[in-house]
């Protein structure tokens, strides 16, 4: 269950490859979060076409369910990652579930194929377009030892303090001529 302070945040594109099926697929979306309870943060996807598709059963959506839904259109950084702090848990298919989520120990029931063959962490469950199969994640990513697998994970990407660490190295690297000179190998 919930946390009762806590929300969701959806996040779903097209998947170019995909894109006859993008209206079928985020019905299935919709239906499994029908059958959810909590509070629910929708991000709207790109304005492209199979996007505006997206955006009318977003809204269709929220307006069912003005009481637990709202819809973003734009967060900018700094207030989607609080949103994601904050969180109870992510679905759809963006690529922060995979990205930026692990840093917050934030659960992910990642949908379809639009992040196939990319790294991804411990926190995140893949599932298929299917209303059955996203309610199976959703339950799965809130109990109990997932959401401690989750937060305990490593983020695949980093921690974040790349920078520093190559001025270090940077630092270390002596600038000499060894360093400009060309090396030929045969």
């Amino acid at each position: 269950m919930a946390h009762p302070h806590r929300g969701r945040t959806v996040t779903f594109h097209p998947v170019t490859l995909e894109y006859r099926d993008t209206a079928a697929h985020i019905d299935e979306l919709l239906a499994a979060l029908e059958k959810t309870d909590g509070f629910i943060v929708i991000t709207y996807p790109n304005a492209d076409t199979a996007g505006r598709l997206i955006i009318e059963r977003i809204e269709e959506f929220a307006g069912r369910h003005p009481r637990r839904c709202r819809l973003a259109k734009s967060l900018g950084e700094r207030l989607y990652l609080s949103l994601l702090r904050h969180a109870d848990l992510m679905i759809g298919n963006s690529s922060s579930g995979l990205i930026e989520a692990p840093t917050f120990g934030l659960p992910v029931v990642n949908v379809g194929s639009r992040q196939r063959g990319r790294l991804r962490g411990a926190n995140v469950i893949d599932v298929e377009p299917l209303r059955e199969d996203i309610l199976r994640g959703i339950e799965a990513a809130q109990a109990l030892p997932f959401r401690v697998r989750a937060r305990a994970a490593a983020n695949p990407y980093g921690d974040g303090h790349a920078a520093p660490r190559v001025v270090d190295v940077l630092r270390s690297v002596p600038i000499d001529a060894r360093l400009v000179q060309k090396r030929f190998s045969d």
